[in-house]
């Protein structure tokens, strides 16, 4: 608190705004409906139906949810930001990144215990790899990103995330525990250093009259994000079942395999939003002699 109230500049808006109600309301009922859906479809193959049905509608909401907010004067979340190619692709392609590596840490554990028969305690203790290696290349973070720039590290990353959660759907009971371990700190320090560069270079080109919505909206969106990932390990597992027959799979880490092959998937889309920015995006956060001016670069691709 001292610190905040030291560092922090008291900044306020000249005016108060009041609440955009039905903005409020219409993107509630919409995730909550998409919510409702997630949920249908984990269920038996009977309730896909009515699942189909609750997602058509969640996504009808979600859109007239947006309308209303590109239409609002103070709506509740302010889309303009997305017209920055920078905060754009951190937000979207962002967004699916912090939901595939939020989905790894929720079936780690289940295929420890589950398929490969061990306790709590060591699924757990093995599973802190993949945090030890979030850390250990925090410190090297802003090195690779002045070199490289925002755009290689991203798309070496993402391919190199994917390559990772392959990886894990590879391991088995009998896999040598210094190999298990050496596969979950990458893993952690391929989430860690894409985490970084997302969270970083939202807001290098964002104008300051932007940065309070913009901000609002970049932490809804990670927050859902955040959410859904736990929803897409779970249905990637759920849909794993009659799958890993099919392949020729069997055995209790059959349906992890498939599962985490899904999952490699989302990496990948994130990988061709990532390369839609500029060679040199984010330069002026990283500090390149090349660095454009704040605001440049804002317009939509």
């Amino acid at each position: 608190m001292p610190l905040a109230l030291r560092l922090v500049p008291d900044l306020r808006r000249p005016e108060r705004t009041r609440l955009d109600w039905v903005g409020f309301a219409a993107g509630g009922a919409g995730l909550a409906t998409l919510v409702l859906a997630l949920e249908r479809f984990g269920d038996a193959p009977a309730a896909w139906g009515a699942g189909a049905s609750w997602f058509t509608a969640g996504v009808a909401l979600c859109l007239v949810t947006v309308r209303h907010f590109q239409l609002c004067r103070r709506p509740l979340l302010d889309l303009g930001a997305l017209k920055v190619d920078t905060f754009r692709v951190s937000n979207s392609g962002g967004a699916l990144f912090r939901a595939s590596i939020t989905a790894v840490p929720f079936l780690l554990p289940l295929m420890f215990q589950g398929a490969f028969g061990w306790s709590a305690a060591t699924a757990g203790l093995v599973l802190i790899a993949v945090f030890a290696g979030n850390v250990a290349v925090k410190p090297l973070t802003t090195p690779l990103l002045r070199r490289f720039g925002f755009r290689t590290v991203l798309l070496v990353n993402g391919v190199a995330t994917a390559v990772t959660f392959v990886l894990c759907g590879l391991l088995g009971p009998h896999t040598p525990m210094a190999v298990v371990v050496s596969v979950l700190f990458m893993s952690g320090v391929c989430r860690s250093v894409s985490l970084s560069a997302y969270a970083t270079i939202g807001f290098a080109d964002i104008e300051a009259d932007r940065t309070s919505g913009a901000n609002t909206l970049s932490s809804t969106v990670q927050q859902l994000a955040a959410g859904l990932g736990v929803a897409f390990g779970a249905l990637a597992l759920h849909a794993a079942g009659p799958i890993a027959p099919l392949l020729g799979l069997a055995g209790p880490a059959a349906p992890y395999r498939v599962a985490f092959a899904l999952l490699a998937l989302l990496p990948l889309v994130t990988v061709a939003e990532a390369a839609r920015l500029r060679r040199d995006a984010g330069a002026v956060v990283t500090g390149a002699a090349s660095a454009p001016r704040a605001g440049a670069g804002t317009a939509v691709r």
